[in-house]
C-alpha cells in the first residue's frame, strides 16, 4: 500500500500571542497607569526540528488508520518521513524515495515548506505530532527518534557522516567542462558562452549543510549536501543523490546516475 504523498498542501492554523499590560497606583492618590509591553520571543520553528513518521491521513473519502499504515511499513520497510533539519533544509521520504525541500518560520508559529515549487504551511497539532492539509486530504505526522527512521531495505538510514571534514568542498565552483550522453562541452566552448552569452552556471556549497545551483537558464534550486567518507562529498539524498568528488586536476567532478559528470572550478 504505497500512498504517494505528491506534495504538502496548505492549511491555516493561527496562533494567538496577547500582550499583557499592567498598571500602579499610589495608595492615597491614583496614578496615570503606564502600560507595560512583555517581550514575546519570535517563533523559529526550533520545535518542528527532528524526524517525523507518517501517523494516520484522511481525505474526504476514507482514513488511512495508524494501524493501515504500520501493516505497509511492515510489508515495504520502510514508511514515510518527513525529517526537518535546523538549517532549513527538509526531507519527504516515501517509502525510499526521497524529495528535498526547505522551510521558513512563520508569525503565527507554523512553517512555510516548499517541495518542488509548492509551498505548504505546517502546523503543530500538539506536542509531538503536526500536520499540514486542505479541506481534502489532512496527514499527521508524529516525532520519532532518528534511529527510528528505516530506508528501504528496513535498515538504519546512514545519515551524511560529520565526522569527516568536507571545508575543501566549500565554496564557489564556476563550471568547467561536462559530458551528457554522447555529447558534451569542453572548457573552451564554455569560456566562448561566457564570453559571446554572459552565460554561467555555478554550483554554490555552503558550510551549513545547504548548496545551491545557480544558472543564466534558469533552473536553479537548493538542497543539501554532507559527507560520506573522507574524499567523497554527496549533493542530495535518495534516489537523486549526486557523488561529489576531487579529480586528478583538482576540479570538482559531480558524477551523475546517468553517467554523464560536469566539473567545475573553484570561482576566483
Amino acid at each position: 500500500m504505497r500512498r504517494q504523498l505528491l506534495a504538502p498542501i496548505a492549511c491555516a492554523m493561527a496562533v494567538c500571542l496577547a500582550l499583557v499590560g499592567c498598571g500602579e497606583s499610589a495608595p492615597a492618590e491614583p496614578e496615570a497607569t503606564e502600560e507595560v509591553v512583555e517581550e514575546v520571543a519570535e517563533p523559529d520553528g526550533s520545535e518542528y526540528i527532528g524526524t517525523w513518521e507518517l501517523y494516520e491521513m484522511k481525505d474526504a473519502d476514507e482514513v488511512i488508520s495508524h494501524e493501515d499504515l504500520m501493516a505497509a511499513k511492515d510489508a515495504a520497510g520502510t514508511s514515510i518521513y518527513l525529517v526537518i533539519n535546523e538549517d532549513g533544509s527538509a526531507e519527504l521520504d516515501v517509502y525510499g524515495t526521497v524529495m528535498s525541500g526547505t522551510w521558513e518560520p512563520g508569525d503565527d508559529g507554523s512553517l512555510s515548506m516548499t517541495f518542488n515549487g509548492k509551498t505548504a504551511t505546517v502546523s503543530m497539532v500538539e506536542e509531538g505530532k503536526l500536520t499540514f492539509s486542505d479541506e481534502s486530504i489532512s496527514p499527521t505526522f508524529v516525532q520519532i527518534d532518528p534511529s527510528e527512521r528505516l530506508s528501504s531495505d528496513g535498515a538504519a538510514v546512514s545519515p551524511f557522516d560529520p565526522s569527516y571534514d568536507g571545508s575543501a568542498f566549500v565554496g564557489t565552483w564556476n563550471i568547467y567542462d561536462l559530458t551528457s550522453g554522447e555529447s558534451s562541452m569542453s572548457h573552451d566552448g564554455i569560456l566562448s558562452l561566457m564570453e559571446d552569452e554572459g552565460f554561467y552556471y555555478r554550483l554554490v556549497i555552503n558550510d551549513d549543510g545547504t548548496c545551491a545551483l545557480e544558472s543564466s537558464y534558469g533552473g536553479e534550486g537548493t538542497d543539501v549536501w554532507g559527507m560520506t567518507s573522507e574524499t567523497t562529498a554527496q549533493i542530495g539524498t535518495g534516489s537523486d543523490a549526486v557523488a561529489v568528488s576531487f579529480d586528478e586536476e583538482g576540479l570538482l567532478r559531480l558524477d551523475l546516475a546517468d553517467g554523464s559528470y560536469q566539473r567545475f572550478e573553484r570561482a576566483e
